[in-house]
């Protein structure tokens, strides 16, 4: 093989790879301008960060939610066994 049919294979090499590269890029949303730089889409961002931030404020109001259920059942519980031991403690003196 000689030194130009390296250089035109790795040529063609790079050319191939360049070109699967953008076409992941392109599958991932990735746009580029024109000096190669990604450039992000404002509106996209915008919107992104408005859907997380309701998701965020869903999942507090959630998370309250059970710790509320999760407090109330604790302390009907405590005092269903403080009465149960009440009981006990009762029974045993008489």
């Amino acid at each position: 093989m000689s030194l130009w049919t390296m250089i035109f294979l790795l040529a063609i090499c790079g050319m191939a790879y360049a070109a699967w590269n953008r076409h992941q890029e392109s599958k991932q949303g990735v746009v580029r301008d024109m000096w190669g730089n990604p450039v992000s889409d404002g509106n996209a961002d915008r919107a992104r960060e408005e859907e997380m931030a309701r998701e965020l404020a869903e999942l507090r109001d959630r998370v309250k939610v059970l710790e509320r259920i999760a407090t109330e059942d604790r302390e009907s519980l405590s005092l269903a066994r403080e009465i149960e031991q009440l009981r006990d403690e009762r029974s045993k003196s008489q």
